[in-house]
C-alpha cells in the first residue's frame, strides 16, 4: 500500500466532492462515499465537500476529515414546486436536470478560495460534482462513477409515463455527453463494478479506470432476535426510482402470492409513497420506516426479496444481506457487480414467478437456505474486502499523482 513516506513526510492533500455529505448511512450513494473516504484517509489528507439537506445534522468533521458543507434542497423528486423549478432551469441552461440542481455558485466560490489557500493535489468528484473540478486546474482530477447515469435514464424510459418519455430521453442524451466528456477529461475514473468499467472504456477509450468494488461489512452474521419475525423482508430507500420500481413489482406480482401461502412480509426504510404503502398494507405487508441499525432488520426476517429489474451499479443492500448471512432471493440485476456471485446459483430468477417459487422453497427448508447464505458470504468476502480495495485505490491515485 502507498504511504505518506512515498511523497515525503506530509501526506498529499485530497479533496473529495460528493453531492450529499455522508453523515449518515441512509442511502446507497452515501454508503459508497463513506467506504471510499475510509480508504482514502489511509494515504491522503482528505477534505470532504458537498451538500447537506436543511434540517440534517452535520459537523465540521466527518470520519476525521475537514468538511466544507453547503446547505441546499437536493432531494426534490417528491417536492413538486422545487422539482418544476429545477427542471425549468435545466431546460433553459440545456443541462441535465439531475446534475443542474447541484450547480451552486456559493459553493464554487468557497471551494476556489479554499483551494487557493491550501491547494489539493488530487480532487475526486462524482458526476454531480464534476463541474466544480474547474476550480482546481492544477490538481489531478478523478471521476468517482457510482453509476453510468445515462444508462440508468435510458432504462427508465420504458416505465415512464408516456408524457414524461421525451424528458427522460433528453436527460439520457445530455447525460451521455456529460459523462463521456468527464471520463475523457479526467486523469482517472473509479468505477463501482467491472460492468460499468467496460462501459466507461467503450465510451472513453483512453480513460484510465480502476474498478473499486464496494466493501462487504466485517460484521458477524445477524443474530436471530426475539422481535416479531417476518418470513420475507425488503429494505431500502424507497424514494430512489429503481428501488421504487422494485417495491411496485413486489406489491403487484410477489406479495399476493406470498399472502396466499400464509407468509408474513415486512418492508422497512424511508421514502415509501402513500399510494404504494396503502397497497402493501392491504396485502398484509408490515410497512415500517427507517431504523438506526440495519442489523435489527436482518435479525428479524427469515429471508430477503430483491426483485430489481431497473437500475445499474451495485445493490449495496444486497451486499448488506450477504454480510449478515440472511437468505437472499433476487433477480440477476440484484447481483450485478457482486464478485463471487456464482455462489448464488439456485437463488436467482429472471422473473417474479421464479422469485416466488424460490421464496417458497426457502421457507420449506430454512436450514438449507441459511447454509447457502453462509457459502455466499464466503464466496464474496475476498473480492469485496475493504483492505484490498483501499490498497488498489490508493495505489491507483498515487500513480496518477506521479504522472504514471
Amino acid at each position: 500500500m502507498t504511504t505518506a513516506t512515498e511523497f515525503g513526510e506530509a501526506r498529499p492533500r485530497l479533496l473529495y466532492l460528493t453531492q450529499e455529505l455522508p453523515f449518515a448511512d441512509d442511502a446507497g450513494h452515501k454508503i459508497r462515499s463513506r467506504q471510499l473516504i475510509e480508504a482514502l484517509v489511509r494515504s491522503f489528507d482528505v477534505t470532504v465537500a458537498g451538500f447537506i439537506e436543511d434540517g440534517t445534522a452535520s459537523s465540521h468533521r466527518l470520519m476525521g476529515c475537514r468538511v466544507i458543507a453547503e446547505r441546499a434542497a437536493v432531494r426534490i423528486r417528491r417536492q413538486p414546486v422545487r422539482l418544476a423549478q429545477a427542471i425549468a432551469t435545466a431546460i433553459v441552461r440545456n443541462r441535465p436536470y439531475s446534475l443542474g440542481k447541484f450547480d451552486n455558485r456559493r459553493l464554487f466560490r468557497t471551494l476556489r478560495a479554499d483551494g487557493e489557500s491550501a491547494s489539493p493535489a488530487i480532487v475526486v468528484a462524482n458526476l454531480a460534482m464534476a463541474g466544480y473540478l474547474d476550480a482546481f486546474p492544477r490538481a489531478v482530477r478523478i471521476i468517482d462513477a457510482h453509476n453510468v447515469e445515462a444508462a440508468l435514464w435510458r432504462d427508465f424510459q420504458a416505465a415512464a409515463p408516456p408524457m414524461a418519455r421525451p424528458f427522460v430521453r433528453r436527460e439520457a442524451r445530455l447525460l451521455e455527453g456529460v459523462e463521456r466528456a468527464a471520463w475523457a477529461g479526467a486523469q482517472g475514473v473509479i468505477a463501482i463494478c467491472a460492468e460499468d468499467g467496460r462501459t466507461i472504456v467503450s465510451e472513453a477509450p483512453d480513460a484510465r479506470v480502476l474498478v473499486a468494488p464496494p466493501a462487504l461489512a466485517r460484521q458477524p452474521p445477524a443474530a436471530r432476535g426475539d422481535a416479531q419475525r417476518a418470513d420475507v423482508g425488503m429494505l431500502g430507500v424507497w424514494s430512489w426510482a429503481p428501488n421504487e420500481h422494485a417495491l411496485e413489482t413486489f406489491a403487484a406480482d410477489i406479495a399476493p402470492a406470498l399472502r396466499e401461502s400464509g407468509m408474513s412480509m415486512r418492508v422497512t426504510g424511508p421514502g415509501v409513497g402513500a399510494s404504494i404503502r396503502r397497497r402493501l398494507e392491504r396485502l398484509g405487508v408490515e410497512v415500517t420506516g427507517a431504523i438506526p441499525d440495519v442489523r435489527d432488520f436482518y435479525a428479524a426476517v427469515d429471508q430477503v426479496a430483491a426483485p430489481y429489474f431497473q437500475g445499474g451499479g451495485v445493490r449495496l443492500k444486497v451486499l448488506e444481506a450477504i454480510a449478515c448471512e440472511v437468505p437472499l432471493v433476487g433477480s440477476p440485476l440484484a447481483f450485478r457487480g457482486i464478485l463471487g456471485r456464482e455462489a448464488t446459483i439456485g437463488d436467482v430468477a429472471p422473473d417474479t414467478q421464479g422469485l416466488v417459487r424460490l421464496l417458497l422453497r426457502n421457507r420449506a427448508d430454512m436450514a438449507a437456505a441459511r447454509r447457502r447464505a453462509g457459502r455466499l458470504r464466503q464466496a464474496v468476502a475476498a473480492a469485496h474486502d475493504p483492505d484490498r480495495t483501499a490498497e488498489a485505490l490508493n495505489g491507483f491515485l498515487s500513480a496518477r499523482l506521479r504522472g504514471d
